[in-house]
């Protein structure tokens, strides 16, 4: 072996040594620096999911450096654990780059659903010429630099060292937690005040940093989840004490108030499955706490817990505020403008199953299936089924990228299930969950949208791709 040789492996080893102990742009102490500040970031610019919001000029640029940064530090063996989420985004983003790619005239026409724009262009005598098959392309390219922020997630996240893998839970916590506060603030302040940070959003309502209460309902949700989580880690380290129990519950107890007040229906059902599987979470760690161990003391604290949650609700219909009970009680949910478009959305599906119309094209094509009879001085902009709208954008080529992704979630869960000795049961769990719920949500509304869901997604993904792959 050569002397330079030998030299230039010594200081690749000591380059090795120093990073793994934190130190330098690249240590570990660097890298989760970054994916706190790419939380904080989000959590502040990317609660909106319309094309036009001013914040996202700053966030997409952030992610790719975030992505950047990642792909810099990332060390060999780093991305082998996320090359399934690596490569199912890549191939999502390249039906979008083939979707931007103008067709001859001929093939153009050909495509279902573009007789109608031809037939205008006839009539207004302006040539055919080369056009996308995307029938909105600069939205199209919008939803392309979207894919920025899960990428940017998963990569980042890859390249945590150690026990860091799975820190995210906390900043993602931490970000749960901040928009509580922030949308406790709003509902105690004016209803068109400074803290609605969007321009189209639910006034009147707390939404936090988001622009749309359902999708602050969604995290709400999901913070019940990570709550289980960190209440579980707690009794797992013996430092669960009961003052402390007391304020965790408290504060259960403000966010299961925020998703009676948020008016959202689809929030109500959310928070429930999510207090499910936040009770599958805590209940096989709950014998471990020295307090709880008489069974007549679990007893009269689940009677106590289910007495404050009816307190909770009653008081909150006693003031008048329990939107999303009386929107269940109500016939509200049979006059949803969003149930009425239903038939729309479904014909849409029927003309554009193939080939799609473009990614982000929605909003763009439905006014051409719009009736008079579903008009209304509301902004129609998404099919509020983000299942059929995928399709309905995607066509035939997105259904088989979302039933491939289908089957790897079904398959990564079920390794986890029938997995023993590794550590999947409670991350794991909190994974399942945030997909479960957001891919839920997904069915009346749009969450996946929006940046910080993206993130949440993301992360919950990178769980499941690399927990059978971590060595601590």
């Amino acid at each position: 072996m050569s002397r330079s040789t030998k030299q230039r492996r010594d200081r690749d080893r000591r380059y090795r040594v120093a990073t793994s102990l934190g130190g330098g742009p690249a240590g570990a102490a660097a890298r989760y620096l970054v994916l706190c500040a790419f939380c904080a970031a989000l959590f502040l610019l990317g609660g909106g999911s319309r094309a036009d919001i001013v914040s996202l000029v700053l966030l997409r640029p952030f992610a790719v450096f975030v992505a950047a940064y990642a792909l810099l530090v990332a060390r060999p063996g780093d991305l082998r654990a996320v090359r399934v989420p690596l490569v199912g985004l890549f191939l999502l983003a390249l039906l979008m780059i083939v979707q931007l790619v103008p067709l001859p005239p001929s093939w153009w026409t050909a495509l279902p659903g573009r007789e109608l724009y031809a037939r205008i262009a006839q009539d207004a005598g302006l040539a055919m010429t080369a056009r996308p098959l995307s029938l909105a392309p600069s939205l199209t390219l919008n939803a392309l630099f979207s894919l920025t922020v899960p990428l940017a997630t998963i990569l980042i996240l890859a390249v945590q060292e150690g026990p860091s893998r799975t820190r995210i839970l906390m900043p993602v916590a931490v970000m749960g937690g901040l928009a509580v506060v922030w949308a406790v603030a709003q509902v105690a302040g004016p209803d068109r005040g400074p803290l609605y940070t969007y321009a189209y959003t639910n006034f009147g309502f707390p939404v936090g940093p988001f622009a749309n209460r359902n999708h602050l309902s969604l995290l709400l949700a999901i913070e019940f989840v990570l709550i289980a989580y960190f209440v579980a880690k707690l009794i797992d380290a013996g430092k669960l004490r009961l003052l402390f129990a007391g304020v965790i519950g408290m504060a259960a107890m403000v966010v299961l108030a925020l998703v009676l007040v948020a008016g959202s229906r689809a929030g109500l059902v959310l928070a429930s499955l999510a207090i499910v599987a936040a009770v599958r979470i805590i209940v096989p760690n709950a014998a471990q706490v020295p307090w709880l161990k008489s069974p007549r003391v679990r007893r009269l604290g689940a009677v106590a817990l289910l007495a404050m949650v009816a307190a909770m609700v009653a008081f909150t219909l006693y003031l008048q505020q329990g939107t999303a009970i009386e929107r269940i009680a109500g016939d509200s949910a049979l006059k949803d403008g969003r149930f009425e478009r239903v038939g729309l959305v479904l014909r849409m599906l029927q003309d554009h199953w193939i080939a799609g119309i473009g990614f982000g094209a929605f909003a763009s094509v439905f006014t051409r299936y719009e009736t008079t009879e579903v008009l209304s001085p509301l902004i129609f902009n998404q099919a509020h089924n983000d299942w059929l709208q995928f399709l309905i954008e995607g066509g035939l080529p997105a259904a088989f990228l979302l039933l491939a992704g289908l089957m790897w979630v079904a398959r990564k869960t079920g390794e986890g299930a029938l997995a023993r000795g590794n550590r999947f049961d409670a991350e794991g769990l909190v994974a399942v969950a945030i997909i479960v719920l957001t891919a839920i949500a997904s069915a009346v509304d749009y969450p996946l949208r929006t940046p910080i869901i993206m993130m949440l997604a993301a992360s919950a993904t990178y769980i499941l791709a690399g927990k059978n792959t971590r060595s601590q």
